[in-house]
């Protein structure tokens, strides 16, 4: 099954987003973590998705009161 990461970045709750889609998952989480240092004093909210076919898993939100990490799933 393969996976798109996404980065999604919002100012105003509800409001409009800008995102940015990758196949490859170290370039969104690089990414993530520049968009925090770079717009994290004023976002509401910055995260990192994976989406398939079947599913929408954050994992990794950060806000301006704290950030959410996922665990990984094991892969057996």
């Amino acid at each position: 099954m393969t996976a798109l990461f996404v980065v999604v970045l919002q100012f105003t709750e509800g409001g409009p987003a800008t995102l940015g889609e990758w196949a490859v998952e170290d370039t969104a989480r690089r990414t993530h973590r520049r968009w925090v240092g770079l717009y994290g004093g004023q976002a509401v909210a910055i995260q990192l998705v994976e989406e398939t076919v079947r599913a929408r898993r954050v994992l990794r939100e950060w806000t301006p009161q704290d950030e959410f990490v996922a665990e990984r799933a094991s892969r057996a």
